[in-house]
């Protein structure tokens, strides 16, 4: 895992993590614990977290991948660009950021990540 500033949070599913750069939280976790343990599910006890992942070269899979929240531009670009099925198992969720990789100067759009309420 990458070292991140205190304002960062990791995430980690099968197959897709990363940083969410500058994240929303409702709990901030105290800049002292270690990177491993600053999981944006626990400093969003509230929000349940998903992520989209985005068909890659093999080699990039493992990577971790830096998140930012989306622009405006983005938000409208990717709910227009999203197939209606994964599009409709996305109702009511969040768009949370936009996860890319730096490969050799290029950004490579890793993935997506959403969340829910946890009811």
């Amino acid at each position: 895992m990458p070292e991140i500033t205190p304002n960062d949070y990791a995430f980690s599913f099968a197959g897709f993590r990363g940083i969410v750069v500058n994240a929303n939280v409702s709990e901030p976790i105290d800049e002292y614990i270690p990177d491993a343990y600053r999981r944006l599910s626990f400093a969003n006890k509230d929000r349940r977290y998903f992520g989209v992942p985005f068909e890659v070269q093999e080699w990039m899979k493992d990577a971790w991948s830096f998140c930012v929240s989306p622009t405006d531009e983005e938000r409208v670009y990717y709910d227009n660009a999203m197939p209606e099925n994964i599009k409709s198992q996305l109702e009511f969720s969040q768009f949370e950021a936009v996860c890319s990789l730096d490969v050799d100067g290029s950004k490579v759009v890793r993935g997506l990540l959403y969340s829910v309420p946890k009811l």
